[in-house]
């Protein structure tokens, strides 16, 4: 009786275990994003969540000269992956005026995206979030 008992908890825990994974896979994905089309932005940073699992932006910017400004909402990959790239906390900070490439959402409707390089305007300094190699390393 013992083993059968026990044989029934190991089953148990082992589908718990797996059906628990399915949400975190379902959630490292960039499948949102068009990953082969960039579009830049200028503008002025308004907000940096740097927070697990994904640090965010808020930048008020414009797509083409001359347009209307909009709020968009920027994800990077996780404050650790962009420490190792080179970045830190207040790499970005409120107030800052950025030129960044993004990948926008492919619902086109939001206006959102995955950050891939952001330059900084009055020094020109660069910092890159280099998906391909995090993506090819299994960390984003």
């Amino acid at each position: 009786m013992k083993s059968m008992f026990r044989n029934a908890a190991l089953v148990s825990a082992i589908a718990g275990l797996g059906i628990a994974a399915v949400p975190v896979s379902a959630h490292h994905t960039a499948s949102m994003f068009e990953s082969v089309k960039t579009i830049q932005l200028t503008g002025t940073i308004t907000e940096v969540r740097w927070t697990n699992p994904h640090v965010n932006i808020m930048v008020n910017a414009t797509v083409k000269a001359g347009a209307a400004e909009a709020a968009w909402l920027l994800e990077m990959t996780s404050p650790g992956n962009l420490t190792r790239n080179g970045w830190t906390k207040t790499a970005l900070k409120p107030g800052d005026k950025v030129v960044l490439d993004i990948n926008p959402l492919k619902d086109d409707s939001a206006n959102g995206g995955r950050l891939v390089k952001a330059t900084l305007v009055d020094s020109g300094k660069v910092y890159d979030t280099n998906y391909k190699q995090l993506e090819a390393e299994g960390r984003y």
